[in-house]
């Protein structure tokens, strides 16, 4: 079966806060899980699409999926193979421990798009 996660992060500047959300969908398109959080960790806030993703990974360890295909809005998400070549490169720490964060969860699924 697959399962298809769909994850969001958003920023608002002139608050300076973040939040993170998506949700689970079996292919009967029924629903397995939502989520929704405030980031609360102040280095995150300008990541949120990555610390979306990582949030949903984390989440679906505890079900049984073999084949989980990802959708996001961000463009530097659309690959997830590309975040395996940029981990290589110098980039933020922080921005490049999530992406490790990622590349470990998705090593947890058989088969991930």
């Amino acid at each position: 079966m697959i399962h298809h996660l769909f994850t969001d992060g958003s920023y608002n500047p002139h608050l300076n806060i973040s939040s993170v959300g998506g949700y689970l969908l079996d292919d009967n398109k029924e629903l397995i899980f939502d989520f929704s959080e405030k980031l609360l960790e102040r280095d995150l806030l300008k990541y949120h699409e990555l610390a979306a993703l990582k949030c949903g990974l984390q989440k679906c360890l505890n079900y049984d999926i073999q084949h989980l295909v990802c959708y996001s809005d961000d463009i530097s998400l659309r690959n997830l193979n590309y975040l395996e070549v940029l981990n290589k490169h110098p980039i933020d720490p922080i921005k490049k421990s999530l992406i490790k964060d990622i590349i470990e969860l998705r090593q947890q699924f058989p088969l991930i798009e």
